[in-house]
């Protein structure tokens, strides 16, 4: 008589409540996907798969421990939506069946931001590790960040009472990673040529005009600060790809 074997047979359980999401870091970027992982004892490890825009699904890698639930991809093409599934695998070799897919948009804010309106400067968009939820970290614009209108200080034609110098001072705000947008307050901060001269001696006075303003940045080409106040036109802003350190995002 031939004793028979016992073989496992019976599939892992599917896993649940995947989710993932595109950041910009400092100096890198990637995506992030978890999920809740089986009780399965006989558990060896996931399978992550990826589809593109071609609707192929193409087997992208897999976990090295059975405890591990979240995979990084930094191979990614901005603007684009990548699809993604994750299946388990015990230690006979069943899988699991493919668990729901999710889509990732390749869009963040963070990075550096060019102003063509003013010259040479630029917003560097932070990637906040203290604020946001535990799954999606925040963003935002970083304190002190200023605009520079008028600098004629050193000029030799100017009369009283003109304006010598004015910039924009910005307040720190976050920025929702959802809608990508943020709002604060700006203070015009101006200073004139004072009419009151003594001698050879001429005094300057410095005003405060707070305008209250919105950040839009859903668009990475089409970036805009609008402003609560007739005084003041929109200011255009347009994504350079890269990091605040001016190293490209995506080589």
């Amino acid at each position: 008589m031939i004793a028979g074997c016992d073989v496992d047979e019976e599939p892992p359980e599917t896993i649940s409540n995947l989710r993932g999401w595109f950041t910009i870091n400092e100096d890198s970027a990637w995506v992030n996907i978890s999920w809740f992982g089986v009780e399965n004892d006989d558990l060896d490890y996931y399978n992550i798969y990826r589809m593109e825009s071609d609707n192929n699904l193409i087997h992208f890698g897999q976990t090295n421990q059975p405890d591990q639930n979240t995979f990084i991809d930094a191979s990614l093409e901005w603007q684009k939506t990548y699809r993604y599934t994750v299946q388990s695998v015990d230690d006979s070799g069943n899988e699991g069946d493919y668990s729901d897919t999710i889509s990732v948009f390749i869009y963040s804010a963070g990075g550096l931001w060019a102003i063509p309106a003013y010259d040479s400067s630029s917003l560097c968009i932070h990637h906040n590790q203290f604020m946001g939820s535990f799954y999606k970290k925040g963003y935002n614009i970083p304190d002190g960040f200023s605009l520079i209108v008028i600098d004629d200080i050193n000029s030799s034609t100017l009369a009283v009472g003109d304006t010598i110098f004015s910039q924009m001072l910005f307040s720190e705000s976050s920025i929702d990673s959802f809608t990508w947008n943020a709002n604060g307050w700006m203070t015009y901060q101006y200073t004139l040529l004072d009419t009151n001269i003594i001698g050879d001696t001429i005094n300057t006075v410095s005003s405060y005009i707070p305008v209250y303003y919105t950040l839009n940045l859903a668009n990475p080409d089409s970036g805009v600060f609008s402003f609560f106040s007739t005084l003041f036109s929109e200011i255009n802003l347009y994504h350079t790809l890269k990091y605040c350190n001016e190293e490209d995002i995506f080589n």
